[in-house]
């Protein structure tokens, strides 16, 4: 059991859904393009490496975010009953 499996079952045990976690997956990917926009922008309106700063908070975004997607996709098999379970 991965570190992602514990994740989505105690997440699941306390009552939290999928959609709360593709929700926060999206609001991390959109914040991961702002701050790649404001990088961009910093590293082209200036010559300091005040750039890199946005441009690490953006890999932490994305890094969130992927790791809500794939809390995500384990709280849904928990949601749906498994078709062992329904006798077929």
């Amino acid at each position: 059991m991965g570190l992602h499996d514990k994740l989505a079952m105690k997440a699941f045990l306390r009552g939290k859904g999928s959609e709360e976690f593709k929700k926060a997956s999206d609001n991390k990917a959109n914040a991961a393009w702002f701050l790649l926009a404001v990088s961009l922008a910093v590293s082209y309106f200036s010559d300091s490496k005040w750039y890199l700063l946005p441009l690490a908070l953006m890999i932490f975004a994305i890094i969130q975010s992927i790791s809500a997607t794939l809390i995500a996709e384990r709280i849904e098999k928990l949601e749906r009953p498994s078709e062992r379970d329904n006798g077929e």
